[in-house]
């Protein structure tokens, strides 16, 4: 799930600087509510990294991209608290519940500085899987380390519902969203919680959404430049979803130092 954010634009500010929004509690399954807005489907292979995370007996519940023969990345908070022994992930199908490969996880590492300073501050994880990641419509992707920045635009891609709590199609979805200043998404509202390990993309009514967090967002070279994150709402205006800067120093290292890529 994308985690949404509902932040309250009078001032209510928490104590001790934060807003007050607690961190996803612990609790015995992982909730079923990805989605992406304004997109459309995608065409078979057109994604081949794509992956839907899945969790034993509730099915997909986040994305993530294949980045190596055995190596998964997603966002911290999508396995967070979650047991790996649990957790597969689907590779080479449009579809989250059937076709292509499941491959079991053995273990996920979620970057040490996570949630340390700020809300969603380094939301990114890496994931060993068991067997050897190849095969029809699976492909790794090549990571950037190039920031995007506006009027760059940018793909993401998920399984989901087309409208707020809408019903999810079977077919992956995408769609192109711009790239959005990071000073410009601070001042609309969230503030100095828009760190430079992120970056925000969308418009009204073409965004990712509740879900599809660890989902990945690529460039025009087919390059991995983000993941799915966090965000205020489901693509409302002025309000752009927020994302890992993949091409960030801290986040880069931490991919390079865990899986060698």
């Amino acid at each position: 799930m994308k985690v949404t954010v509902l932040l309250l634009l009078c001032g209510l500010l928490a104590v001790e600087g934060r807003y007050s929004i607690p961190r996803r509690q612990s609790r015995p399954r992982p909730p079923s509510d990805s989605f992406i807005v304004g997109g459309e489907d995608a065409a078979v292979g057109q994604f081949p990294w794509i992956g839907a995370l899945q969790y034993d007996g509730y099915g997909q519940f986040c994305g993530g991209s294949v980045i190596s023969d055995h190596w998964f990345i997603t966002a911290a908070h999508c396995p967070e608290e979650l047991s790996a022994i649990y957790m597969t992930v689907r590779i080479g199908s449009r579809y989250h519940d059937t076709g292509g490969q499941v491959h079991r996880m053995i273990r996920y590492i979620m970057h040490p500085q996570y949630y340390i300073e700020s809300m969603y501050d380094f939301d990114v994880a890496v994931a060993e899987i068991e067997g050897v990641m190849g095969g029809p419509n699976i492909r790794p992707v090549p990571l950037t380390d190039v920031e995007p920045l506006p009027p760059q635009r940018v793909f993401v891609a998920g399984w989901g519902a087309l409208e707020w709590q809408g019903i999810g199609p079977q077919i992956l979805q995408f769609v192109s969203i711009p790239v959005v200043d990071r000073q410009v998404c601070a001042d609309a509202g969230y503030g100095y919680y828009i760190r430079d390990n992120m970056f925000c993309a969308g418009e009204y009514g073409r965004d990712s959404c509740q879900g599809d967090s660890g989902g990945p967002l690529t460039d025009a070279s087919n390059r991995l430049v983000g993941l799915v994150s966090w965000g205020n709402g489901c693509a409302w205006e002025g309000w752009p979803g927020v994302n890992t800067n993949i091409a960030y120093p801290g986040v880069r290292d931490f991919i390079r130092n865990h899986t060698g890529i």
